[in-house]
């Protein structure tokens, strides 16, 4: 269902934070943190609550698009060394770093 009150985009705050994981992956003795891109009604900057659609994947940083090759290759014996994956340059798409549109479309 639609809420016209919330169904324009001049309406949306659109921000990017940081948030301290529970997890160190590269051993530099410091907890990691990930980037979260968030949009909200600016009805919240006045205290309104409302519940969090929240969606997460590795993949939606939009670095190289979804030419198959650049996905890790899982079809290997368990313990065999899988093949490197291929790399690709990332170039800059614009100044915010956009995660997905697919829930704020909604």
């Amino acid at each position: 269902q639609i809420v016209p009150a919330f169904s324009s985009p001049e309406n949306w705050i659109r921000e990017d934070l940081w948030v301290e994981t529970e997890f160190d992956t590269d051993g530099d003795g410091k907890l990691d943190r990930m980037h979260v891109d968030v949009t909200r009604p600016i009805a919240t900057n006045d205290g309104l609550q409302l519940p969090v659609i929240y969606e997460s994947s590795p993949y939606y940083a939009g670095t190289a698009g979804n030419d198959r090759d650049l996905f890790w290759n899982v079809a290997h014996e368990i313990g065999e060394v899988p093949a490197p994956p291929k790399h690709v340059e990332v170039v800059r798409r614009g100044q915010r770093p956009i995660i997905s549109n697919s829930q704020v479309r909604t």
